[in-house]
């Protein structure tokens, strides 16, 4: 897969519309459009400096609003940047990352979990990302203690 033709073609308009983005883009094209290109600059030749791009849409607290979410619906800077090893983790201080997971930390539910920021489409659905989310968010907070 890693290999086929249509794999380098979509890489490619991909990091071309970042590359000419001029208006900011809404809080989840941003987000994946940084998810791409942390990934793409490890298994091809994206460029890194289409994370420079893209980090000059994110406010200096790393907070960006989901115009039309909920009420404080927000992608923030760990939604963003993930991994203490990725590319995208240099769009941030390690200030601002640490008060994220500190933020993080104190988020947690009396029951032991962590709830989401958006409007799941059925209770069914907001069990399933209550449970993605505990588990992205013991990731996250695990990579605070674990040496790189």
């Amino acid at each position: 897969m890693r290999n086929h033709p249509w794999l380098a073609t979509a890489t490619q308009w991909c990091a071309s519309t970042i590359a000419n983005l001029d208006d900011t883009p809404n809080a989840y094209t941003l987000l994946f459009a940084i998810r791409f290109v942390d990934a793409a600059i490890q298994t091809s030749a994206v460029p890194a400096s289409l994370l420079d791009t893209l980090g000059r849409h994110i406010p200096p607290d790393g907070v960006v609003p989901v115009r039309g979410g909920l009420e404080g619906e927000a992608i923030r800077p760990l939604d963003m940047a993930p991994s203490a090893n990725g590319a995208t983790r240099r769009l941030f201080t390690p200030e601002l990352i640490d008060r994220e997971l500190t933020r993080l930390a104190n988020e947690q539910q009396a029951d032991g979990g962590w709830t989401v920021e958006f409007e799941p489409a059925s209770p069914a659905a907001a069990l399933e990302w209550r449970a993605y989310t505990t588990v992205n968010t013991l990731q996250r907070l695990r990579s605070r203690t674990t040496p790189n």
